[in-house]
């Protein structure tokens, strides 16, 4: 076999491996929006704004509130929690090979150890978003905070230096790019005045849970972008 054999079946494994985690990325999005759909269907109402609030209230309640049973009004939620904790899981589980196809498509390969922090702080941020579901914040305040403020910031650096690399060696449109860097200026936002709230006991504020709506749908379109790259083509 010769080198350039040798290089194309290298190429093809890659594709493969790639083209793998990427379906992984596509079911655990599907599964997700479609369990979550269900929570937010079955949640009874309450927000950390108006406690006698009915049904979920789309931009002013918090995607974690979903986990909360009961719920932020008092009434059973036990299925839509069940269903959320299957959701937020799911969606963690699913990402988690997501970073590596990341990490190939928006890092050049030459840039070693940038891959590796995006694999691994992108690993780390999923991981805690599936702790977040252990912890839900009506019932374990402290941690639920610590989850979110200590690994989010993970999952915020893996995707800056993927979103920044392509876009500085032109490894994707720059139109996705912006897509990414909007998100994290959203996400960093949000993660900042949540962190008010919970360590300096700052008053909530309706924006917050508006930018993490807003901060997610950017997020899960890049994410697909991305994981459509890497099934269609080879990443050196």
């Amino acid at each position: 076999m010769t080198a350039a054999d040798g290089l194309g079946h290298l190429t093809k494994r890659k594709l493969i491996s790639h083209r793998g985690a990427s379906l992984m990325t596509f079911a655990a999005l599907v599964l997700f929006s479609l369990s979550f759909a269900g929570a937010l269907a079955a949640y009874p109402g309450g927000t950390s704004f108006l406690g006698a609030q009915r049904g979920y209230a789309f931009w002013t309640n918090f995607w974690c509130d979903a986990l909360h049973h009961p719920a932020l009004n008092g009434l059973p939620n036990q299925r839509g929690a069940r269903l959320a904790s299957i959701a937020i899981w799911t969606l963690g589980a699913g990402l988690v090979p997501f970073w590596r196809v990341a990490a190939h498509v928006c890092v050049p390969p030459r840039a070693v150890a940038a891959r590796g922090v995006v694999q691994l702080g992108g690993t780390l941020g999923m991981l805690g978003l599936m702790g977040v579901v252990l912890v839900p914040s009506n019932r374990f305040p402290w941690l639920h905070g610590v989850f979110v403020t200590i690994t989010g910031p993970c999952g915020i650096l893996a995707a800056t230096l993927a979103i920044l690399s392509a876009w500085r060696y032109r490894r994707v449109a720059s139109w996705l790019s912006a897509v990414g860097l909007a998100a994290l200026i959203l996400a960093a936002l949000s993660l900042a005045q949540y962190a008010r709230q919970v360590w300096f006991h700052a008053p909530p504020t309706w924006l917050l849970p508006f930018a993490q709506k807003l901060a997610t749908f950017l997020f899960l379109g890049w994410v697909v972008s991305v994981a459509s790259i890497g099934f269609t083509r080879p990443t050196d």
